[in-house]
């Protein structure tokens, strides 16, 4: 089994019910952590291994040289080793945001509820460093918990507080639950696709242009041999843009009604642009978001 294809078996099974929904089903209390617009990769520090590999679900692998900061910071501040841990990683800022573990020490600690991973992650990692970090320590948290507001409103209430500082949304935890046993909730202000700048179209009775879009079919953000998709092109914007910001090879987060699939034809379905990314590449936009 390649480490890509140990990602794809064990990354956490994660929905996106209504909060009313989900806290209804599963019970709390719950943690309620930001959501970081990253990689979803697994460390993996091993004897086992010769070097440090970060290893996404999309058979994407990293080393120091790749991420020589990350890799670095870690090796030299972490307490202990032989350890597997869940990331989320951001390419731009080179920054590692650690969120949960499967191994610590050696140790299987997928048995342990949330609470006593992220007691262990503590441990083994006691102070954040410019380009590691763990979520729960660096960005803002929420533990619910009984009292006149209910559950459901302290999330709302969290929800709300964390789009207004600029995050995309929320992840919704159950804290006593083991690893495999329940699943994870995510909650985004929009469904949204990342994907990049190839031109501009003025249309007939349009006095501004429409902006042609691709992503890459590849591996990912590193693969030589990756391939442009067009993907349509798109117009309008939720929030007032700078257009003269936009040119060829920007990125933009866009929001669909849906993706339109036939063959190997894609296409985004009433898009609108939802912001700028100026901190992604496009060879990190890729097709596998749409699939």
């Amino acid at each position: 089994m390649t480490l890509s294809e140990y990602v794809q078996r064990h990354i956490h099974k994660i929905v996106a019910d209504p909060f009313e929904t989900y806290t209804r089903r599963i019970q709390g209390p719950f943690l309620a952590e930001v959501k970081v617009d990253g990689m979803t990769t697994f460390l993996f520090d091993s004897p086992e291994y010769p070097e440090i590999y970060m290893a996404t679900k999309h058979n994407g692998l990293y080393t120091q040289a790749n991420f020589p900061n990350i890799v670095s910071e870690y090796m030299a501040n972490k307490v202990g080793h032989d350890n597997m841990l869940y990331n989320e990683l951001v390419r731009k800022t080179e920054t590692m945001w650690i969120h949960d573990a499967l191994m610590v020490n050696g140790e299987d600690v997928t048995t342990k509820t949330l609470m006593q991973r992220k007691q262990l992650l503590r441990q083994l990692w006691p102070t954040d460093t410019e380009h590691v970090k763990l979520m729960d320590r660096a960005l803002p948290t929420l533990i619910t918990e009984p009292g006149a507001i209910s559950q459901l409103e302290q999330i709302n209430n969290f929800y709300q507080m964390v789009l207004r500082m600029g995050h995309e949304g929320i992840m919704l935890k159950p804290l006593y639950a083991t690893y495999n046993e329940k699943p994870w909730c995510k909650k985004k202000e929009f469904n949204t696709y990342d994907a990049f700048v190839t031109g501009a179209t003025v249309k007939a009775g349009r006095d501004e242009a429409s902006w042609d879009l691709a992503v890459y079919d590849a591996v990912d953000a590193f693969d030589a041999n990756r391939k442009a998709v067009n993907v349509g092109s798109v117009y309008s914007t939720i929030k007032e843009v700078d257009r003269l910001q936009i040119q060829v090879g920007t990125v933009l987060e866009i929001s669909a009604q849906q993706i339109w699939h036939t063959g190997d034809t894609y296409r985004f379905r009433h898009p609108v642009v939802v912001k700028v990314r100026t901190d992604k590449t496009p060879y990190e936009c890729l097709l596998s978001q749409l699939q």
